[in-house]
């Protein structure tokens, strides 16, 4: 049974005020800010069908959340809820300050000044990879009671759920923690830790049991949308429709630079060519050749590398939310007609959003840089030490988890914004830590020094 003590209305009171504050691009906007996905979300969610493309879960959500189609506005509200939430808990839990008005400020400075905002009242499952790395902090450090690890476990599992990419990027996350256990942990946690990530890894691979029959219908079609992203699919084709009889080959010179118009338009040489289910057998072939043979096989490194480095200067808001039209309208007044008008009022709608948003990329971007900027004198100067354990876990696995974010999407999908969007407001929220616990450690190491001399 919860006690509501002042404590506890203060801190209800705190993560309330950081929601709103992430919630402001949708109230800008006049509804929810969407994107070319949702509407395969929504009718995936309300039919329920498990579509082609991506799993069914997030589409759950957004009908749990929205209330079973009272509204998305409720939707929207709760993942910046859940954000608010859990960046605030990680604060409190991990750091311990005196008061909730740092982790308050410094999700309203997030809220103003980062991506962040942006990605939680979005209505897509990136802000899942944010949610599911700050459960994860709070599994791995906090002692939270043995119901609240429950619920962590639980949101942990939904989110990774949420996205293909989230399970190799976690997969990847969990391995080298576990790698760098020692140095992240306290010795005498150590043995504790190790069963958690286990188990840990272990709920994130399992989540392919659940996303199995989407991935098998769409592995292969977009393992050939990022080679032709790369530029590989072409010089493959030209070599080897010489011999092979793939049904692609009639449109080798016809491909179109854009992954995205191959991915999804129905005048495009995918659908012309078989589909995807028509494709299949074709594409896995070509993707395992891109492999087995040696030159294309490096080829695909030096060009993983390029968009890696290219993923990391794109992460501007804004990737995928133009005017949706038609589709979206139709779905919307379908299974949630009472936000109809809101929708048709809203910036996004009317293909007005964008030319609002222009500058505060800009914004965005120098934030970040100078951020980076700043870590220059925590290395060259003796302030490494001042850091404490949580603060080096939560910067550690952030910026691990952009770094991997950045290769596994740039690898295996493309350089679009979005991907980058979704983790960079970590970037800043870590530095801004580091900054706090050393201002805070070296005024305690003054303190005692003081104490010590009088």
């Amino acid at each position: 049974m919860i006690s509501w003590s002042a404590d506890n209305l203060k801190k209800v009171a705190a993560i309330f005020i950081g929601a709103t504050f992430l919630f402001i691009p949708a109230f800008l906007n006049g509804y929810p800010l969407v994107n070319t996905d949702v509407n395969t979300y929504l009718c995936s969610g309300f039919l329920p069908d498990t579509p082609a493309d991506r799993p069914i879960t997030y589409g759950l959500l957004l009908r749990l959340f929205s209330l079973n189609g009272v509204s998305l506005f409720f939707a929207s509200f709760l993942q910046c809820c859940f954000v608010s939430y859990l960046v605030f808990n990680v604060i409190v839990k991990l750091l311990k300050p005196n008061s909730f008005i740092f982790p308050l400020t410094l999700i309203i400075f997030l809220s103003l000044f980062s991506p962040l905002s942006w990605i939680s009242s979005e209505l897509i499952p990136d802000v899942f990879t944010t949610i599911a790395l700050l459960c994860l902090l709070l599994l791995l450090h906090s002692n939270e009671k043995l119901s609240k690890h429950i619920i962590l476990v639980i949101v942990f599992f939904i989110s990774i759920a949420t996205h293909f990419s989230n399970v190799i990027i976690f997969s990847a996350l969990l391995f080298m923690t576990f790698l760098f256990r020692h140095k992240l942990f306290e010795s005498n946690t150590q043995r504790m830790t190790e069963r958690k990530i286990v188990t840990l890894l272990f709920i994130t691979i399992s989540t392919i049991g659940l996303m199995g029959s989407a991935i098998s219908k769409s592995k292969h079609v977009f393992a050939i949308g990022a080679l032709l992203d790369q530029g590989i699919l072409k010089p493959y084709l030209d070599e080897h429709c010489k011999t092979e009889k793939f049904n692609l080959c009639v449109y080798k010179d016809k491909l179109p630079e854009d992954a995205n118009f191959f991915l999804w338009d129905i005048n495009s040489p995918l659908y012309k060519s078989g589909g995807w289910a028509g494709n299949k057998m074709d594409f896995v072939k070509i993707n395992n050749g891109t492999f087995t043979e040696p030159k294309y096989l490096l080829l695909r490194i030096k060009m993983s590398v390029i968009n890696t480095l290219m993923q990391f200067g794109n992460f501007g808001i804004g990737d995928g939310n133009v005017s949706i039209g038609d589709p979206l309208h139709k779905t919307i007044g379908q299974y949630i007609p009472h936000d109809l008008h809101f929708y048709s009022d809203s910036h996004q709608y009317n293909n007005t959003l964008l030319a609002k948003i222009r500058n505060v990329n800009f914004v965005f971007y120098f934030i970040v840089v100078l951020f980076l900027g700043s870590l220059i004198p925590v290395f060259v100067l003796p302030f490494t030490r001042l850091i404490s354990k949580p603060v080096c876990i939560i910067a550690g696995l952030s910026f691990a988890l952009i770094v991997i974010n950045m290769f596994v999407c740039a690898t295996l999908s493309q350089v679009i914004g979005r991907y980058g969007c979704r983790v960079i407001w970590l970037l800043p929220f870590s530095i801004i830590l580091i900054w706090a616990d050393i201002i805070s450690n070296r005024n305690m190491n003054k303190s005692s020094e003081a104490i010590s001399f009088s």
